[in-house]
């Protein structure tokens, strides 16, 4: 075999395996970078704050409990609730500060209740809503990421517990002062 051709075939197989290993870095480089933009999105999925609302019923008390459930701190935490939310003594709770005026900073994992009303009279007043769709809207820790979530929340499930069957406040203050009454009674009989 001549030289010269025999240098032309090693040049030829050394270019193909040249554009081979081209091609084979351009596929490697596209994946990582592909892989290095997937990790992003996980890190910032990870990190993003995500607010719940939702009611909390402690006994009679009805409350609404706001809570961050993601691993990243959350900056102006705005709610809207549709329709407005009014409670039984006629005060609109979408006007409570909490509500009104937002939320400046919530930590990861925070819970913050408010007091809104006692359910056995929300449930007894005919008319009141019982479904809502509040938008919470809120940044994460940087500020640079903005965040909007449809919460709908639907009250007739808590209705349908026996919530009419639990005490009010008035009655419960109306045991305690019976109680206090008995330990007087008692207290009587033990100085005679």
């Amino acid at each position: 075999m001549d030289l010269a051709l025999a240098t032309c075939i090693a040049t030829v197989a050394l270019a193909i395996a040249t554009i081979t290993l081209a091609i084979f870095n351009r596929y490697h480089a596209k994946a990582t970078r592909q892989m290095v933009v997937e990790m992003r999105k996980n890190r910032e999925l990870q990190m993003r704050p995500c607010i719940v609302l939702d009611f909390d019923f402690q006994g009679a008390l009805m409350n609404l409990a706001v809570k961050n459930m993601g691993d990243g701190a959350a900056r102006d935490v705005r709610f809207q609730f549709e329709p407005h939310f009014v409670n039984s003594a006629g005060m609109d709770v979408c006007e409570y500060p909490i509500f009104k005026d937002g939320i400046s900073f919530l930590a990861p994992h925070k819970e913050i209740t408010q007091f809104v009303d006692l359910g056995t009279k929300y449930f007894k007043e005919a008319g009141k809503p019982r479904q809502f769709d509040v938008t919470i809207t809120c940044k994460d820790a940087t500020g640079a990421n903005h965040y909007s979530d449809l919460i709908p929340i639907d009250l007739s499930i808590y209705e349908r517990f026996r919530i009419e069957g639990l005490k009010g406040v008035p009655e419960h203050l109306a045991d305690l002062k019976e109680e206090v009454k008995k330990l007087r009674e008692d207290f009587e009989r033990w100085r005679a």
